[in-house]
């Protein structure tokens, strides 16, 4: 194989000149070729219609749906390039030999369709929808068809879109109020179960627990006091009877004793309760109103007692008198209200003391009373704190449900109006600005271009031919050659003799 790299400008044209008949061949093949397969090539027409993307009437509505022009451009490449569009519409036209050609393959239909189809935007919310066919007539109906397509489609899967969004939203929405309506359920219930307890309470706990201390210490204070008028009941009862005694045996001797003027007459439990009582009101009364919880019931027991204290005083007397007729004596009976027999004496220290004991009895009984209801306002004040923190955490979990459920009401008025925007039929997004033409010069081939390119291959392949052969030819062709190869001087060289012609 020759190198041809280090030849001078002269010796590539000599090659050129003598392998002029590979060029030419070549070129001329290569030529024709192309002119055949540009003048047998069929006319292609393209017909395109414009679109324009319309912001919907009140497009500030369910601002979470709106799609911008952009995404409406790009949703309709993407339709154009669906399959199930592209097969329906080869089976409405029958293109391609659907239907009639043994040998169709809907495969490669496909893939010629897609590449005659094309979607050009054209500004921010216009763009063009062009189709190629070999028929003019053919290629506007297909274009006309493919927009008309394109937005009913694109009107009718945006309408779906809104209303699967409005009922997504609608099954959340009914998903919250539910929610919502257990926890405020489970809330109710805690309070119900903890009623009393709970921290908002805690005051009003406070205040029952101070009320109750201090009926314990009024309760506490009448005890030890119904305990000390019975030490002085007693104490009274034995003087009595020592100087019931010391005036018999007086009377005996026929001395005269004032009874009067020896023993004082006690009072009873009830009276020294209904002296503290009415102390105790008028301190009340410094303090609080006489519609006060405290001052009503002290009143009620002033009352009770006022009438206890009547029927205690009625039946002494009636015991003083039984004690006088059995004396006889007119002057016992004028002193019965100081003194009496011994027999008045019992009596009358029996009744007291039963009273009293009753009255220790009635308010050890409130006591206990007392003291339970003021560990049951204890635990309360006590269990406050924790309770506290299991309802706050309750509440928290329904103020999250209930945000979640007001932030899902708002989006289903924007839905809602989004959905009555979308399917308005005076609403439409998509509006055909020019109608699909028809064509009337073919947008392809181009002939001349394709014969000057099939030229200018031709030519190219042509000299690459000639230096292909020259490559491939092992003859020393010229005496620069044969110095540059043989590497030795040249003495002689011998032109080409032509041949002798020869005669008949």
């Amino acid at each position: 194989m020759k190198d041809l790299k280090n030849l001078e400008i002269g010796e590539y044209f000599r090659i050129l000149w003598r392998r002029k008949y590979y060029c030419l061949a070549t070129f001329v093949l290569v030529a024709a070729g192309a002119f055949v397969y540009a003048w047998r090539m069929p006319d292609v027409f393209k017909s395109e219609t414009r679109i324009r993307v319309d912001e919907p009437i009140g497009s500030d509505v369910g601002s979470a749906l709106r799609m911008s022009s952009e995404d409406r451009i790009n949703s309709i490449r993407e339709q154009l390039a669906s399959r199930t569009f592209l097969e329906r519409l080869i089976e409405q036209y029958q293109m391609f030999g659907y239907g009639k050609d043994p040998g169709f393959v809907m495969e490669n239909a496909l893939r010629a369709v897609q590449r005659r189809i094309r979607i050009d935007k054209t500004s921010n919310n216009t763009f063009t929808i062009s189709f190629v066919a070999t028929e003019p007539q053919f290629a506007q109906t297909f274009t006309r068809q493919l927009a008309q397509e394109v937005i009913r489609i694109s009107n009718s899967s945006r309408k779906d879109r809104v209303l699967a969004t409005d009922q997504f939203i609608d099954e959340q929405l009914r998903q919250s109020a539910e929610l919502l309506k257990a926890q405020e359920e489970k809330i109710a219930k805690f309070k119900l179960q903890h009623l009393g307890e709970l921290p908002q309470q805690s005051s009003a706990n406070m205040s029952a627990l101070t009320g109750l201390h201090s009926q314990l210490s009024t309760v506490e204070s009448a005890i030890q006091q119904a305990q000390e008028r019975q030490k002085l009941l007693d104490f009274n009862y034995q003087e009595r009877k020592r100087l019931s005694e010391m005036s018999q045996k007086l009377a005996t001797a026929g001395i005269e004793v004032k009874p009067e003027g020896i023993v004082r007459e006690t009072p009873t439990a009830a009276e020294a309760e209904l002296k503290a009582k009415k102390s105790q009101i008028e301190q009340y009364l410094a303090r609080y109103t006489s519609s006060h919880p405290d001052v009503v019931r002290l009143a009620r027991d002033i009352e009770r007692l006022e009438q206890q204290v009547k029927e205690e005083r009625s039946a002494r007397r009636a015991v003083t008198a039984e004690a006088g007729e059995k004396t006889g004596s007119e002057e016992i009976r004028t002193a019965s209200i100081s003194t009496v027999n011994e027999d008045g004496l019992e009596a009358a220290y029996q009744f007291q003391t039963g009273s009293i004991k009753n009255e220790i009895a009635k308010r050890e009984n409130e006591r206990q009373e007392l003291l339970r209801q003021i560990k049951i306002y204890q635990n309360r004040l006590n269990l406050a704190p924790a309770l506290e923190q299991e309802l706050t955490t309750l509440m928290r979990e329904a103020d999250i449900l209930r945000a979640r459920y007001e932030t899902l009401q708002k989006q289903k008025f924007s839905t809602e109006m989004a959905t009555n925007v979308e399917t308005d039929i005076r609403n439409e997004t998509y509006r055909v600005i020019d109608e699909a033409n028809l064509p009337v010069k073919p947008e392809a081939p181009n002939r001349l271009h394709m014969i000057l390119i099939g030229i200018g291959g031709g030519l190219v392949l042509g000299i690459g031919a000639a230096y292909g052969r020259e490559m491939l030819d092992t003859t020393i062709g010229s005496e620069q050659e044969a110095k540059r190869v043989l590497n030795l001087p040249v003495l002689a060289t011998i032109s080409t003799v032509p041949g002798a012609k020869k005669t008949a």
